[in-house]
């Protein structure tokens, strides 16, 4: 038996429409699955910074994998993909962690194949390559927060929150430090300039049209992903 750590996404550490969909396709004779909880704020700057939530969720995930005795699966939706992409990326260890599997990938390299035909576009908080782990992903045509054109301002808005949160201070130094080290992503280059005037309809992806959330249902992207894992997970 194959245990799937799962991270969901932002403000929904105990799962949400999504992730769930996606869990209960997962083949049961192979797979059991259980929500990384204990440790995993899921916020956005409510108790503790975007930053700060995801250095601790890859924490918890790191213990959670630890207290399997078997192999493991390792995913999540939205902000829980960014930490479980991290995870394959920088901790994981391939003779355990056989596959990772991410539903709206924030961090997405667009370079990458996705399960379902990749939409172009990458992850709104930049690109992140994992080399080590077999990783499936999917990413809804016109989610901003996975399939972001490189020249869309919005890129600018998870630059700036990454460190919102109640001590105003700590957010303004690091986005301060983000300036001086040039770690800012750089929408406003010339060559992205066809991008520029796309960020209301984005936008609108992300607020209005349900192209983070429930397009990943009734498409059918969820089934895929989870068919792909039980196809290619072994």
């Amino acid at each position: 038996m194959i245990d799937v750590l799962w991270l969901a996404g932002t403000f929904n550490p105990q799962g949400e429409g999504i992730s769930d969909d996606f869990l209960k396709r997962l083949d049961p004779k192979r797979f059991r699955y259980r929500y990384v909880t204990d440790g995993y704020f899921a916020d956005y700057g409510k108790v503790v910074s975007y930053a700060e939530s995801a250095r601790l969720g890859e924490l918890a995930l790191d213990r959670a994998v630890r207290e399997c005795r078997g192999a493991v699966v390792v995913g999540g939706y939205s902000q829980g993909a960014a930490i479980a992409g991290n995870y394959a990326a920088n901790w994981a260890d391939p003779r355990q962690v056989l596959g990772c599997a991410l539903i709206a990938d924030p961090l997405r390299d667009g370079s990458q194949p996705t399960v379902n035909p990749n939409p172009g576009g990458y992850g709104i908080g930049g690109q992140r390559r994992i080399h080590s782990v077999k990783t499936l992903t999917v990413a809804a045509w016109g989610d901003p927060i996975t399939s972001l054109p490189a020249g869309n301002y919005l890129r600018s808005i998870a630059d700036f929150s990454e460190f919102m949160g109640r001590d105003v201070n700590a957010w303004a130094v690091n986005v301060l430090s983000k300036i001086v080290k040039g770690q800012l992503q750089p929408w406003w280059r010339w060559s992205n300039r066809r991008d520029w005037a796309e960020a209301g309809r984005w936008l609108r992806g992300y607020t209005t049209d349900s192209r983070h959330t429930a397009a990943y249902v009734t498409e059918g992207l969820t089934r895929q992903l989870a068919d792909a894992v039980n196809e290619e997970i072994r």
